[in-house]
């Protein structure tokens, strides 16, 4: 009987934490809006296959492999959870001041079990892209490699907490990384490798400008997402580079992309940012470095959020 017991007690445990672990899934990357998200960033990222690798071939005559689509999908989906999961761990000490309903300070789930879950993630993506192709595969490998060093703050998490515009920049080279392995897996889905080797995506201009593109736009993102620590690092400083860095991306983007749609992109993109600029100037202007009382500011807090990722999404999505 006290075997069986024990048995019965350790299959109610990992039941638990199964429950726990999906709970937390859904908590953090509600499945509707981040689903959306991530289809809407992975198909931009294969689309720009055929208006930086292949510009002089029609759409229609591009032959396209749907199930390697859906994959990629698959694949991109868990890469950018596994951000999400190892960014709740890398900040479960901070939370557990400024943000304890968040799922680890509060207990649902233990840092452990959430780099258990992140392992099970990068193990399912690499499986992911591996059927994909080598251009995706190596790509995702490269960019695989530098989250895990992100995971432990690249070995100087002092020196980056001092230095917090630096950290920005550091963890959103990632998105350049994994946008050259979608850009990869399109290739692969329009059967346009060729036999080329993987160095032969850097090689084209458009596709570097635009993974660089996803770094200057990522950054972008993630200054209005914790914009109160950026400001109070850096002052005036954070309000020209909230704003600077979408503008930039737009600007990379469209010197990768001579076309319509790049027009378009400058159109719709350009003066949302140009427009967020100049109520940033307007808040340097009228307010000292670091006088804003953010939780009282809500509507302000909300549109410094939302400003940049309206530029980098309406870029993408152009």
């Amino acid at each position: 009987m006290d075997g069986q017991g024990a048995e019965m007690s350790e299959i109610v445990i990992r039941r638990s934490r199964v429950r726990r672990m999906l709970r937390f899934c859904i908590e953090r990357f509600p499945p509707v809006p981040q689903l959306i998200l991530v289809a809407l960033l992975v198909i931009s990222g294969m689309t720009m296959t055929v208006t930086l690798w292949a510009p002089a071939q029609a759409v229609d005559a591009l032959p396209l492999d749907l199930w390697t689509v859906v994959v990629t999908l698959v694949g991109g989906g868990l890469f950018i959870f596994r951000l999400r999961v190892f960014d709740d761990v890398k900040d479960a000490e901070t939370d557990r001041i400024t943000a304890p309903e968040r799922p680890i300070p509060r207990g649902l789930i233990s840092e452990r079990e959430a780099d258990l879950l992140a392992a099970v993630l990068l193990v399912g993506e690499a499986a992911v892209f591996a059927s994909v192709g080598s251009l995706a595969l190596v790509w995702w490998s490269i960019a695989a490699i530098y989250t895990l060093g992100m995971r432990v703050e690249f070995g100087i998490g002092s020196w980056l907490d001092r230095h917090v515009l630096t950290y920005a920049v550091s963890h959103m080279v990632c998105l350049g990384l994994v946008l050259a392995a979608l850009i990869g897996a399109g290739i692969e889905a329009m059967d346009m490798a060729n036999g080329r080797h993987v160095l032969d995506v850097m090689a084209s201009t458009g596709i570097l400008l635009a993974c660089v593109s996803a770094v200057l736009l990522g950054t972008g993102f993630e200054l209005g997402r914790k914009f109160e620590r950026y400001e109070l690092a850096h002052g005036t400083l954070a309000w020209w580079a909230l704003f600077m860095f979408p503008v930039g991306g737009i600007a990379t983007m469209m010197l990768g992309i001579h076309n319509s749609y790049g027009t378009a992109t400058l159109v719709t993109t350009g003066l949302i940012a140009i427009a967020a600029i100049a109520g940033g100037i307007t808040m340097i202007i009228r307010r000292p470095r670091g006088s804003i009382d953010w939780p009282s500011h809500r509507t302000l807090r909300d549109t410094v959020e939302a400003l940049p990722g309206i530029a980098g999404l309406g870029t993408y999505l152009t």
